[in-house]
């Protein structure tokens, strides 16, 4: 089967190496002319830009009905988010209004595969598993973007056998210097899982806080997690049999 083209709805940065990591994880779900990159800020093509480009995109692997047929189908758009805040309820459908033939997927959590890349992410700092762990996100001052980064953290606690606690930068839901604190001031040592996607100032911002307030380790972020290529790969999949 032949899916539709995609699109990766992505955070901008002016951070140097928030950029490259996103087209990594670009190359790693499917090849140059599927796969795509819209940016929601700090870069270009925007995301209406990067729909129409990826309608006319060419792939050696498809015939010259196969490439009139794409080009009057859809376009897949995965958004990058791990929750749906702000950007995926307004930046998006305002920067896809007017667009035709495109199919918007929900965002990416929560879902038991970013607790295994978070996972991922804890062995790679050697973290055993009974250590207490802050999962540390961005915030955000919606609810259900909050509650979806805690039903993360619950699918983390299927996983461990320490505690896991959030902790957010900003927003309505606990402080990451608080709920760090608290842990640090028991006996054993805490490490923070950055539940972020990629580098940038945010992920800067947890390390830099969560050290600040007595973490003993700090984890990259998910970065290009094969689960994670799993999960966009399956919203793609999913989306592209419609």
């Amino acid at each position: 089967m032949s899916l539709p083209p995609l699109v990766l709805a992505a955070h901008g940065s002016p951070h140097p190496d928030h950029a490259a990591s996103v087209l990594v994880l670009r190359d790693a779900i499917g090849r140059r002319g599927d796969v795509h990159v819209g940016w929601l800020d700090f870069a270009e093509p925007d995301l209406a830009g990067a729909v129409s480009m990826a309608r006319e995109s060419t792939n050696e692997r498809l015939t010259g009905a196969e490439l009139r047929s794409r080009r009057r189908g859809p376009v897949v758009v995965v958004p990058l988010l791990l929750a749906a805040g702000f950007h995926a309820k307004v930046d998006i459908p305002a920067m896809l209004a007017g667009v035709r033939r495109v199919i918007v997927t929900p965002t990416l959590g929560p879902d038991p595969l970013l607790a295994a890349a978070v996972a991922r992410r804890l062995t790679d700092t050697g973290t055993p598993r009974q250590d207490p762990i802050v999962l540390a996100a961005a915030g955000s001052s919606d609810e259900y973007a909050l509650a979806q980064v805690e039903a993360v953290a619950e699918h983390l606690r299927a996983l461990r056998s320490g505690e896991v606690r959030t902790g957010f930068l900003a927003g309505d839901g606990p402080g990451l210097a608080d709920v760090v604190s608290e842990l640090a001031a028991g006996d054993d040592p805490v490490t923070v899982a950055t539940y972020l996607l990629s580098p940038g100032s945010l992920a800067d911002r947890v390390a830099e806080v969560s050290r600040a307030a007595g973490a003993a380790k700090v984890t990259a972020p998910i970065g290009v997690a094969p689960e994670l290529v799993e999960l966009i790969r399956a919203r793609w999949l999913a989306a592209g049999s419609t």
